[in-house]
């Protein structure tokens, strides 16, 4: 025989009567809680910044992987530092230095891949001074400081296309 379905405005809820079934396991929270952290997040100390590689820069950067074994973040990271350190800004810079990436001059926000990576609190304010001093937006300044240490790296850049009916010059 089939059941016989409840009228939903009947339905009580009685709760268990321990001295009635005294092996009944105890009740226990369905839930517990969220395990403790063990130790502090790295990442969150760290500032996004991002921008737009044309193809050749970006087949660079991906050729420096391959050789080096690094990160896009320590790629960065050691590309900024170097060249901040051939402009002459100091390895450690001061708490209250600016964060905010200079606007470029012109606004070219055409074409390339954007990539984004976070850096350290250091590297981005070397960064930024680095944009000031040489009078270009964040966008130039990245891709010169990572075409000059992939330069450093002996990582070729790619050849410029010919346009067709022209020819190269004789080699000699």
């Amino acid at each position: 025989m089939p059941r016989k379905k409840p009228e939903p405005s009947q339905v009580e809820f009685h709760e268990a009567n321990r001295s009635e079934n005294p092996s009944a396991a105890p009740l226990t929270p369905r839930r517990t809680a969220a395990p403790t952290r063990g130790r502090v997040a790295t990442w969150t100390t760290l500032h996004n910044t991002g921008t737009r590689l044309d193809d050749a820069t970006n087949s660079r950067m991906t050729k420096a992987h391959d050789r080096t074994g690094r990160g896009v973040r320590d790629i960065w990271e050691e590309a900024i530092n170097a060249y901040c350190d051939t402009l002459g800004i100091p390895q450690e810079m001061p708490e209250d230095a600016e964060l905010k990436i200079p606007a470029p001059k012109k606004n070219n926000m055409s074409g390339g891949k954007l990539i984004m990576v976070r850096l350290t609190r250091n590297t981005r304010a070397r960064l930024v001074e680095g944009c000031l001093r040489e009078d270009l937006g964040g966008r130039p300044f990245i891709s010169d400081v990572l075409n000059a240490y992939f330069d450093d790296l002996g990582i070729p850049r790619p050849k410029e296309p010919q346009e067709p009916g022209v020819s190269s010059p004789p080699s000699l």
